[in-house]
């Protein structure tokens, strides 16, 4: 699990701005967000580029060494990811309607 999280925090961690317990995380360009799941129908997925993370973490300082350290000690508190839904996109139109009335 911590080397899942390190992973992801490397990939969303191009810039870092810091307040006392809180970390923005900025995707780089090529960071996705991929949601998958079964329909009674067939699998389906849609993906987006748009979204945001912040993590809340006791870290030592607001460096990408002193984050990664705390994520390697057990130290993170919490991690919000925002998806804005209108920007969910799947190969099938169809879905993207449905996807954005359920959410």
């Amino acid at each position: 699990m911590k080397n899942k999280l390190l992973l992801t925090l490397g990939l969303f961690a191009t810039a870092l701005v810091s307040s006392a317990a809180s970390v923005t995380l900025t995707p780089s360009l090529a960071s996705r967000v991929r949601i998958e799941g079964d329909s009674t129908l067939h699998p389906w997925w849609s993906q987006t580029s748009d979204f945001t993370a912040t993590l809340t973490i006791d870290a030592d300082a607001a460096t990408a060494a002193a984050v990664s350290a705390a994520v390697a000690a057990g130290k993170t508190a919490t991690l919000t990811v925002a998806i804005p839904v209108a920007n969910l996109r799947s190969e099938h139109s169809g879905l993207d309607k449905n996807l954005r009335k359920a959410l």
